[in-house]
Order: structure tokens, then sequence, then C-alpha cells
């Protein structure tokens, strides 16, 4: 055995090597610029969902006007002025509310269709957090995970492929922006140890309701006629099957973080995903949020997937 072995220098080289791999290898940005387009097409089908009652929340003579935003959200706290900024607290009238609310809709799209990617990135996740800031208690949970994937995307070349600026590109060009970067895999790498993480968390949250154990969960769900796509009392009988479903979906999401990693398992937990997150689709209407799980994905997704077959 070598001194350096025996001291355990070797280990914690190899320890190290493992971690700067893990990090900063180059990586193919493919899985990040198709993670662009399905993020991006979430933040657009999100701003669409939310502009008939864009006046109603942002609006100036809204429910919640600025000056009565301040008193409640913001305070006296001068820390909080510039945490909860939004650009929505400091327009006059209705007109420019739409106005900006639809700039930042075309902001979303052109992003989605990669046209200036490197500013487009910024600038969608910059309007996201205007409306974040400006109606914090309207947030579910499609807001923290939106932001978290458009904040990442930002620091990777989403636009390298599937998009407008590949398009403009002399095909030189195009295969240099192709090339693997250590900034591709710093991006996908934070995405996918956050989702993991993010999938945890919810695991997490459902063992603490009684509703969950219970098996209950998903039929509440479904009873939830303001939400629901389909009328699902016709199952309210077939306890052993909403029990059955409402248990596996608790198991996905305890088991997602631990499966996902490995090469074996992880085309069964990504597979097993699609249909999780649609049956959650169809039974509780959260269209956004099951589509942008099924998109996160995306990041565990090798990037010899999504080069063209020849």
């Amino acid at each position: 055995m070598s001194i350096a072995r025996s001291s355990g220098l070797s280990y914690w080289e190899e320890l190290n090597d493992s971690w700067n791999r893990f990090w900063f290898a180059p990586a193919s940005p493919l899985p990040l610029c198709a993670l662009r387009i399905g993020v991006g097409a979430c933040l657009v089908l999100y701003l669409l969902i939310l502009s008939p009652d864009v006046l109603v929340w942002m609006g100036a003579q809204g429910m919640l006007p600025p000056e009565l935003y301040q008193q409640l959200v913001v305070g006296s706290d001068p820390v909080n002025r510039y945490a909860y900024w939004s650009i929505f607290n400091v327009l006059p009238s209705n007109a420019l509310v739409l106005a900006v609310h639809y700039l930042f809709l075309l902001v979303a799209i052109l992003f989605t269709a990669g046209v200036f990617t490197r500013v487009t990135a910024v600038l969608a996740f910059v309007a996201l957090l205007q409306y974040i800031h400006r109606a914090s208690f309207l947030t579910s949970q499609v807001e923290p995970l939106l932001s978290m994937l458009l904040m990442y995307l930002c620091l990777g070349p989403c636009g390298a492929a599937f998009s407008f600026d590949a398009w403009r590109k002399s095909p030189a060009e195009r295969a240099r922006a192709l090339e693997p970067s250590w900034t591709a895999n710093v991006s996908l790498r934070l995405i996918q140890v956050h989702l993991a993480m993010f999938y945890v968390m919810m695991a997490a949250a459902k063992l603490q309701g009684d509703i969950w154990w219970r098996g209950d969960a998903i039929w509440t769900l479904m009873s939830t006629t303001r939400s629901r796509l389909f009328d699902w009392s016709g199952i309210r009988n077939a306890g052993y099957l909403i029990n059955l479903w409402t248990h596996l979906h608790v198991l996905y999401e305890l088991t997602f973080a631990a499966l996902v990693w490995n090469r074996l398992t992880r085309p069964i937990v990504l597979w097993a995903g699609v249909v999780v997150w649609l049956l959650m689709l169809l039974a509780s209407g959260l269209v956004t949020f099951s589509l942008l799980m099924i998109v996160a994905s995306l990041a565990f997704v090798p990037a010899t997937a999504f080069r063209p077959q020849r």
C-alpha cells in the first residue's frame, strides 16, 4: 500500500475528482435546449391563464391596490421593499399593467422560440418574479418550480439548438455552439439536484397529512369541482383503486430521488413519471404543474435522445 493511500490522500483526491466531474465535466447543451422549449411553453401557458384576471390582481384599482400591498406584505421593513419589489406596484394605470403583461408574454414566447436566448432567458425569469412579488399570496406549487427552472436555464447555453439563434448561425457556428461545456453541465446538475430535493419535500409534506396515509387524497382532488377536468363521481365507490392510486403516487415521490440517479432504474422512473403526472393532471386539473413536472424530468434524459438520427 502506498504512503498516499495509507494516509487517506488518495481517497480524498478521488472524492475531489468525482465532485469536479459531477459538476464541471463538459456536457452537451441539448437537454438544456429541450428544457428551454418545455419550460418556456409552461411559462406562456401560465401567463395566458393569468391574463383574464391580471387587472384583478395586478391592477392599480384591483382587489389588492399597491398601497394596501405595501402595508400587508412589505410593511415598514426596508429590506422587504427591495425583496418584494415589482413593476406592477408602480404602474399608475390599468392600460400600463396590460401593456407590461403582454410584453412579458411576448418575452416568454421569444424565449421559448430561442430568440436572443441569453437575453430573453434572464428577462423571462425577471418577468415571472414580478408576478410572484406583486401577489405572493396567490402562488402555488407552480411558481417555485417554474422560477427555479428559469433561473438555472439562465446559466447555460439553452439556445444552442432548436432555436432561432441556432437557425441564423452558419453550420460551423452551430457545431461550435453544440460542443460540450462545463456551463451546460452546471446548469443541468443544479436542475437535477434541485428537482430531486423538490420530490423529497413533496413526499415529506404528504406524509405529514392524514389524508395521504388514509388513501383518500386522490379522491379529494377528483372531487374539487373548480379545477378538475372531468367528472370522476362514477368511481367514488372504487375505494381500493383510489387508495392504491394515492399510495403509489406517494411511493413514486418517495423513491424518485434515489432511483433516478441509477442508470438502470432511471428510464423506468422517468417513463413512470409521465404516467404519474398525466394521471394527476386528469384527476386534479393541475395542468401547468403536472406538465412542468414532466418537463423538468428532461434534465435527466441523456443528450443522445435529442440528437437526430442519421
